[in-house]
């Protein structure tokens, strides 16, 4: 265990015996040793990562469904061995990265004990399925990352094929790809006035200064945000909006959601969802089918 693992262990420990020992003089050492495994505990180097959706149908393929290590998922050379002192964990026989059982079939890779060739490794510190690391050892990539260039290319679900009921009505030739529950925002110019007024009689003023616009995005409502290999479609209860895909203009991605701009229409629409990089993905394959 390093350092670093032992003040996360005890930094409950070190909290409250520094506390009660703080005036006989080690009590501030323990506080401190108590501060670095808070810090460390909360970085995000110690959070897993986020779980994400994908429509039905995507799974693992079978060459990956193991119930072991295929393949060292960092190097991509070694073999996965069992640590014969340390019953959680697994180790590369080649560049000694190490794999901590988290789960029944989870592990999170720690390359501590690697060469400084793979101390940026990108998926250090996640913890993922054995399904996972697998996918990574064959491919580079999570098959989220995978799905999501899938997408990109072009290659878009079609979910009607698969008995999943549209929730809007399709015309001919359309076929359903997504839905998700989101909320519509769109620019409201917002005026703020800078200035005083003057008396100049009884009951007369006289206003001086100036007015300034600015745009602001304001909630329009909740509803759902349908997409079809032809059409993106919001559905609230008081707004919705039809978008033809060879319509759009571009796409601009945030953290919380996606604007689109759309051919003369001179205010974009603001789409919240819950993981915007997927649906630019799903959009992008869409709109090129669709061209």
């Amino acid at each position: 265990m390093g350092f670093t693992d032992f003040c996360i262990k005890t930094r409950w420990w070190f909290l409250v015996i520094g506390i009660l020992t703080f005036s006989f003089g080690i009590g501030w050492i323990l506080l401190i040793f108590s501060i670095i495994g808070f810090v460390k505990n909360h970085s995000p180097a110690n959070k897993k990562n986020k779980n994400y959706s994908l429509p039905a149908g995507f799974n693992y393929p079978d060459k990956v469904k193991k119930d072991n290590f295929i393949k060292c998922p960092v190097c991509k050379k070694g073999k996965i061995k069992k640590d014969k002192k340390k019953p959680k964990f697994k180790n590369c026989d080649f560049c000694k990265a190490q794999f901590k059982k988290t789960g029944e079939k989870s592990f999170k890779l720690s390359v501590k004990n690697c060469s400084d060739e793979y101390a940026d490794y990108q998926y250090a510190n996640c913890d993922f399925s054995l399904n996972e690391w697998n996918t990574i050892a064959l491919t580079g990539k999570t098959l989220r990352e995978n799905i999501l260039e899938q997408f990109r290319r072009g290659d878009v679900p079609n979910l009607s094929e698969k008995e999943i009921k549209s929730p809007v009505a399709l015309k001919s030739k359309e076929h359903f790809i997504w839905v998700e529950q989101s909320q519509l925002y769109e620019p409201r110019a917002v005026r703020n006035y800078k200035g005083g007024s003057v008396r100049v009689a009884k009951g007369a003023y006289i206003h001086l200064g100036q007015a300034e616009s600015h745009q602001e995005m304001r909630h329009i409502d909740n509803g759902f945000l349908t997409l079809t290999n032809k059409r993106l479609i919001f559905s609230g209860g008081q707004r919705s909006s039809n978008i033809d895909l060879k319509r759009i203009i571009n796409i601009t991605v945030y953290s919380d959601g996606f604007k689109v701009n759309i051919e003369n229409r001179q205010k974009p629409q603001f789409f919240a969802t819950n993981d915007s990089e997927f649906w630019h993905a799903l959009l992008t394959g869409a709109i090129k089918n669709n061209s």
